[in-house]
């Protein structure tokens, strides 16, 4: 294959079988309506950008203006870095560095990523208070970072810096595409909960209402046609004083 056929070819979207397109939909889109599947794989065919081979993720988040969850792509380092690698332009990157605040925590993370035809490198620059996914911990009440940032701060950070420089070296190829490190902290809240329901208890008899009740019981007279109807108090005393009366 000549380097005219493969540039063609590497311009083309990306075809995917009926077969490919059910397996993404079951796998990574299930919930998704045909129009929002429609847009997320026109999005993944245009940028060649395979769902299963996890260069591109399909996710749902919670819209507090639409109030309900809506679909978009999100893509990952390594497919920044194939559309970056498929422009015959990409000339590689430096390794990451890494400013630390006084305390000795990460301030920052600087990556800088070079184009053949550019004399300068494109470099991103990333801060952690402003990139680091945070969660509430149930026991204490404070905001700590999610598993993957406690567990790996640096390439985690790294990660934003390096999508930042690649999508300053190539504007044209990845404008509009993000990663979900990047992406953590978005707006995304969930829904908001339903409203607790109220529900009314019936009153609860007193000692003394119960106790009225088992006297109506006992002095009813059954079996006749003149029947007076149980006997109503209508004197109210202590409670013990019924207790006693009724053994």
């Amino acid at each position: 294959m000549d380097h005219s056929s493969l540039a063609l070819r590497e311009h083309q979207p990306l075809e995917f079988t009926e077969a490919q397109r059910r397996l993404i939909r079951d796998a990574y889109a299930n919930g998704a309506s045909d129009e929002e599947f429609a847009v997320l794989m026109e999005i993944a065919r245009a940028r060649r950008l395979n769902p299963l081979l996890r260069q591109i993720h399909f996710v749902s988040r919670w819209d507090g203006e639409k109030h309900r969850p809506v679909w978009a792509a999100q893509v990952s380092i390594d497919g920044l870095r194939a559309i970056a690698e498929r422009t015959g332009l990409y000339a590689g990157q430096d390794e990451p560095e890494f400013v630390e605040n006084p305390d000795g925590t990460i301030k920052l993370c600087r990556v800088r990523v070079w184009r053949r035809d550019w004399p300068r490198p494109a470099v991103g620059l990333a801060y952690w208070a402003e990139y680091c996914q945070m969660a509430r911990d149930r026991t204490t009440g404070k905001s700590r970072p999610t598993a993957m940032w406690a567990r790996m701060p640096h390439v985690m950070l790294a990660k934003c810096a390096e999508s930042l420089a690649l999508r300053k070296a190539f504007p044209e190829d990845m404008s509009g595409l993000y990663t979900s490190e990047e992406m953590g902290n978005a707006p995304g809240q969930a829904p908001p909960p339903p409203p607790p329901q109220v529900v009314s208890a019936a009153p609860q008899p007193t000692v003394v209402q119960r106790v009225e009740t088992r006297v109506e019981e006992r002095v009813s007279v059954p079996g006749n046609s003149a029947t007076l109807g149980p006997l109503r108090v209508v004197a109210r005393v202590p409670p013990n004083a019924w207790l006693d009366y009724l053994g």
